[in-house]
């Protein structure tokens, strides 16, 4: 298979963005704006958005388990299940003694919105 020059520069363009993409970093003091934001983006119904800012808290700071908690929730607001247990349960897992009633809260509320979308 050969590329024609638009397909070339195409490719080329998408391999400078990754690159660009994977050297940006998130300082660890944007982690509580970045939480902030998908909170927000989350309650507006902004599941994609409040997806991308959780995913970049966790970069942030992947020990913490709030960003994996509101990746969980973004992933519920979308529908997607496994991928929002998955989240949870890494959030769970890093949670404080005090803060895991919360997180199993959103564990139950992904058990049970997934009950309601399955057909009977």
């Amino acid at each position: 298979m050969t590329l024609r020059p638009q397909g070339r520069l195409s490719v080329l363009l998408l391999t400078i963005c990754l690159v660009l993409s994977s050297a940006i970093t998130v300082r660890p003091a944007d982690f509580i704006s970045l939480i902030r934001q998908s909170r927000e983006q989350s309650q507006n119904d902004q599941f994609v958005e409040a997806l991308a800012s959780a995913q970049d808290a966790v970069r942030a700071n992947a020990k913490d388990y709030k960003g994996y908690y509101y990746v969980a929730v973004a992933y519920l607001g979308m529908g997607s299940f496994n991928e929002a247990e998955t989240a949870a349960a890494s959030s769970l897992q890093l949670a404080p003694a005090s803060f895991k009633p919360g997180v199993e809260r959103l564990v139950d509320a992904i058990k049970t919105r997934r009950q309601l979308a399955s057909p009977p």
